[in-house]
């Protein structure tokens, strides 16, 4: 991709920022209820597709009564998170003291009366911690790369 490649916007045969939010999004309903979540990119599509799709609402689980589900469900939500960096702010924002949360006891780790569990925060924490050390690394790989084309440029 050339230099100022704006990130947001590239679209690589339907891979894009947005459906590596969406896939994020499977990954926490996966870490929040211990099931599986199908993101298919390919669902009902034939073999030979090469160009990812957004595979329909109906075709992923309810995110009703799920901590955090509203940032799930704006995961799986096409545009609705910009970029990671919305991302990171809704989670940011989620207060672990406050224990109203309404929902399903089989999910719902914030009910009042329940503490959050350590074993999903320290799911989260590495998947999240994970995504940040990627991130910074791709930050910084094309920092050199933005850095040598001057370079050049230059010289």
């Amino acid at each position: 991709m050339p230099l100022g490649t704006d990130m947001e916007t590239v679209d690589d045969n339907g891979y894009s920022v947005q459906t590596v939010i969406g896939l994020l999004g499977a990954v926490i309903y996966e870490i929040v209820t211990g099931e599986r979540c199908q993101f298919d990119l390919f669902k009902d599509l034939p073999l030979e597709a090469c160009r990812a799709t957004w595979p329909p609402r109906t075709s992923l689980p309810s995110t009703q009564n799920i901590w955090p589900g509203a940032i799930i469900e704006k995961c799986w939500t096409k545009g609705a998170f910009q970029n990671a960096d919305r991302l990171s702010d809704a989670l940011d924002s989620i207060n672990l003291d406050d224990q109203s949360t309404p929902g399903n006891g089989r999910y719902d780790c914030c009910e009042p009366g329940k503490n959050v569990s350590r074993q999903y925060i320290t799911k989260l924490a590495v998947a999240f911690g994970a995504i940040t050390i990627l991130a910074t690394w791709v930050w910084r790989w094309s920092s050199v790369i933005r850095s040598r084309a001057e370079g050049y440029r230059r010289g």
